[in-house]
């Protein structure tokens, strides 16, 4: 880091073999450099010259960086680490404007989901997920179905309604469909599991697993949720199915008669 008393702070990071700095390598680049200075919030970037596309660079300097900055918080608010503005200052006869606008679109999902899978369990239940669904799909070009206990066990999905039977919150199974302009090119079905909060049923998770499981089982679900948000923007031109799983998995004396009786 190179620190003057005028003009900006310079920071240089070592990527290592120029002819190996793929966009994994610059984006994690990215991320080390906008960690190394947590509290500028405008950050610029030179585009370094590889052999790797300008717009795959752009993307994963984007997502580099801004991940790098991302803050979630419940409760009382913290230092903050966002960033304000981000320039990538390349070839000025470069034309990279829809890569920066899919870095975007990237970033956004990806923030979606970590916002997702790090909110408690018990804010973030089978049923809350379901309305979020409801309430961001119509925006995304995404048709939205809940299935809830009664219709699941309808369609014999004993095994999210088995998992479901110690949970004093209901089950809920969440459908999105995106359809493309004009014939798709080929269809895709994603399954998400949504194990809301983990606690293991009757078999308890040992102490150290508590931060690192139980809360995130969800995740998958979450990730399917985030991605399909941004297809429409993205030009996506397949049709894409997600089914998101999501229920507690958690010891109760609750049980189901409906599910039982499946």
């Amino acid at each position: 880091m190179l620190i003057g008393t005028d003009g900006p702070v310079i920071v240089l990071v070592g990527g290592g073999d120029r002819a190996a700095a793929d966009a994994t390598v610059l984006r994690d680049c990215a991320a080390h450099f906008a960690r190394a200075i947590p509290s500028q919030r405008r950050l610029g970037i030179v585009i370094p010259d590889t052999t790797t596309r300008l717009d795959d660079m752009v993307v994963a300097l984007i997502e580099g960086a801004a991940l790098a900055r991302y803050v979630y918080r419940i409760g009382e608010d913290g230092p903050d680490a966002r960033l304000t503005a981000l320039a990538l200052l390349c070839d000025p006869e470069a034309e990279a404007e829809a890569a920066v606008a899919r870095g975007l679109l990237l970033v956004k999902a990806t923030k979606l989901a970590r916002d997702l899978a790090g909110t408690p369990g018990g804010m973030l239940t089978a049923t809350r997920l379901g309305e979020v669904a409801l309430d961001l799909g119509p925006g995304a070009g995404l048709e939205v179905r809940v299935f809830g206990e009664e219709e699941l066990v309808e369609l014999g999905c004993g095994g999210l309604l088995g998992i479901n039977l110690g949970s004093v919150e209901p089950p809920t199974m969440i459908k999105l469909v995106y359809r493309p302009e004009g014939e798709p090119v080929g269809k895709l079905a994603l399954v998400g599991k949504g194990i809301m909060y983990d606690a293991g049923g009757l078999a308890l998770k040992p102490g150290d697993e508590v931060h690192a499981v139980m809360k995130n089982d969800m995740a998958g679900a979450g990730a399917i949720l985030a991605a399909m948000t941004v297809l429409k923007d993205l030009g996506c031109r397949a049709q894409v199915t997600g089914y998101l799983m999501c229920t507690d998995n958690m010891p109760s004396a609750r049980r189901s008669a409906s599910a039982t009786s499946s």
